[in-house]
């Protein structure tokens, strides 16, 4: 059983799936795997999402018959994970390097919780970015592990 199973839901995103998905195969933490779910997207991603597969063992394609949006293509994914934890992960995204290792570390110094949340940077395609919305919330939360009725406010 994999580590991870990253979902990645696929919907009219050629021009971004390939690296989105490369920054998910070079990742320096390979235990992992992608659960592509293809969406009956119109353009050419269902191909794409094939070559991958062909390549690289730790990429399922489910292709599904008809188009059901971003969270019925998650959960059609999320019943094909096999992995220890979930991400999701928007096809016109893409992880940082070190990222799965990262996450991974911090599991297993936290005693494997059954939730771990994390914050992200957003970067718009003509190059800026900057903190999440969250960044505040979770830097409130602080980074040592609680159980959620013990902190219901966090």
């Amino acid at each position: 059983m994999p580590r991870f199973s990253i979902i990645v839901p696929v919907y009219k995103v050629q021009g971004y799936l390939r690296e989105c998905l490369a920054s998910v195969l070079g990742q320096s933490y390979g235990d992992f795997e992608v659960v592509a779910v293809d969406d009956r997207s119109p353009d050419g991603s269902g191909a794409i999402l094939d070559e991958y597969a062909a390549r690289d063992a730790r990429v399922r394609v489910l292709h599904l018959p008809e188009n059901v949006g971003l969270g019925g293509a998650r959960n059609a994914g999320l019943d094909q994970a096999a992995g220890d934890y979930v991400l999701f992960l928007d096809s016109d995204d893409h992880y940082t390097p070190g990222l799965l290792a990262a996450v991974a570390a911090r599991l297993e110094t936290t005693g494997d919780p059954d939730i771990l949340v994390f914050d992200h940077v957003r970067t718009y395609w003509w190059g800026r970015g900057g903190r999440s919305e969250a960044a505040d919330l979770l830097a409130a939360a602080g980074t040592e592990t609680f159980r959620i009725r013990e902190s219901p406010g966090t």
